[in-house]
């Protein structure tokens, strides 16, 4: 905003002094086409720095009532009809059909099965075990041994010498000098030297040899023998034996029998019948309607402010006079 009033000031004075041109051409124009031109005081423009008001933009925040439409319950009393069954009991005689059960005696007749029994006689198979001797021929296995000549492989144990690398140690009498005195003496070092020597040396060696062995061969001979064979034999046998028979007779006897013999009688029971009563009530029922109600809001607005700055304006200084003959414009 500071900025767009400085830009108008600036265009304002700059329009100002123009006008003496644009008056002399417009003069020209109008009819001083053949007069001379005519000579207009210079001035020169200077910049000064003038206070003024200017005007800004601020946003505010303030609270307000607005109104607002919402939906409020309230309880209201409404009257209603409910029926009731009432159930209603009355004792009525009813008469009622039942069985009794009844006992009597009854004859009856019955079949009795008697069994008889007698002496019969009767031819039986029997089984009899008999013996006796049976020619067969069985066949006989005979080793028979015989010297064959066979080689064979023996192993005996030879012993090598063989050489091999042992240490030794030995005491050696040497020369050395004592650090402290200076003076030689001779001392006994044990020295540790390779030497070789024979070790025995355990190895097996195979060694063929021809020996005599038995060898043993099986001949087959066929040789006939008696054994005992046992068989079975029928043999028909009579025997008396007791054979049983049924006869059948009839007889009268006597059975309790039960029967059910309808009867009637009366009794009482309990008729239930339903009536109903009619009841009239009030009942709370919330109803909804909507309700004008002011509420506080929070809003933003603008407002100009006017203060105090500083801006630079041009300002016109006249010049020196300058003295002309020619006439002034219009003579």
């Amino acid at each position: 905003m500071k900025r767009l009033m400085l830009l108008g000031l600036a265009m304002l004075g700059l329009s100002v002094w123009a006008v003496p041109g644009e008056a002399h051409g417009l003069r020209r124009h109008g009819g001083c086409d053949t007069a001379p031109a005519c000579e207009v005081p210079c001035a020169n423009v200077v910049w000064e720095e003038r206070e003024v008001t200017a005007y800004r933009t601020e946003v505010k925040t303030r609270t307000v009532e607005r109104e607002v439409q919402r939906l409020a319950t309230r309880e209201v009393e409404v009257p209603y009809v409910w029926y009731e069954c009432k159930q209603i009991v009355t004792p009525t005689p009813r008469k009622v059909q039942y069985c009794e059960t009844v006992s009597h005696e009854q004859e009856y007749k019955y079949m009795v099965t008697t069994p008889v029994v007698t002496q019969e006689k009767r031819q039986v198979m029997t089984c009899k075990t008999v013996s006796h001797e049976q020619e067969y021929k069985y066949t006989v296995a005979t080793p028979v041994y015989s010297q064959e000549k066979r080689t064979v492989t023996t192993y005996r144990c030879v012993t090598d010498m063989v050489p091999c690398q042992v240490p030794v140690c030995r005491t050696v009498m040497c020369q050395e000098v004592d650090p402290c005195t200076g003076c030689c003496r001779t001392v006994c070092r044990r020295v540790t030297e390779m030497q070789t020597v024979m070790k025995p040396v355990m190895r097996t060696e195979a060694v063929p040899q021809e020996v005599m062995v038995n060898v043993c061969n099986y001949k087959t001979e066929e040789k006939t023998g008696k054994r005992l064979v046992y068989e079975t034999v029928n043999v028909p046998t009579d025997i008396m034996v007791n054979v049983c028979n049924y006869k059948t007779e009839e007889k009268t006897g006597k059975r309790l029998v039960y029967e059910n013999v309808m009867k009637e009688r009366e009794i009482t029971v309990n008729v239930v019948s339903y009536q109903q009563v009619k009841h009239e009530e009030k009942r709370k029922q919330l109803v909804c309607e909507w309700v004008t109600a002011k509420v506080p809001v929070v809003e933003n607005y603008c407002e100009t402010t006017p203060y105090k700055t500083k801006v630079r304006v041009p300002v016109a200084v006249p010049c020196a006079p300058v003295m002309s003959c020619a006439p002034p414009c219009g003579q």
